[in-house]
């Protein structure tokens, strides 16, 4: 017997780099998820991040409901080819 639930109440898709500041690709795909899952839909950043580098010296910033958040052009600038998304500096509350 599973103990996972049916329907998720939440979906997470992560995204690292080894710069502090955000810069990711958001795919298609999940692009047409974060539409259709809104706040149940999650993106988590983990920034500063390399190979040997601990956690908590990690950025760790997670996005509820990208939609509403990453086509804000005062937050993000969006390269349409493959939607290249990059922080333009504004404050993003960190969980």
């Amino acid at each position: 017997m599973s103990t996972r639930p049916e329907i998720p109440d939440r979906f997470i898709e992560v995204k690292s780099s080894c710069k502090e500041k955000m810069h990711f690709i958001l795919t298609r795909n999940e692009l047409v998820k974060a539409r259709e899952l809104r706040d149940q839909y999650r993106i988590t950043f983990v920034g500063n991040h390399d190979i040997g580098r601990q956690l908590e010296e990690c950025r760790v910033v997670s996005i509820v409901d990208p939609e509403e958040h990453i086509f804000n052009r005062d937050k993000f600038t969006l390269d349409a080819a493959k939607l290249h998304v990059t922080e333009r500096g504004y404050e993003i509350s960190e969980d």
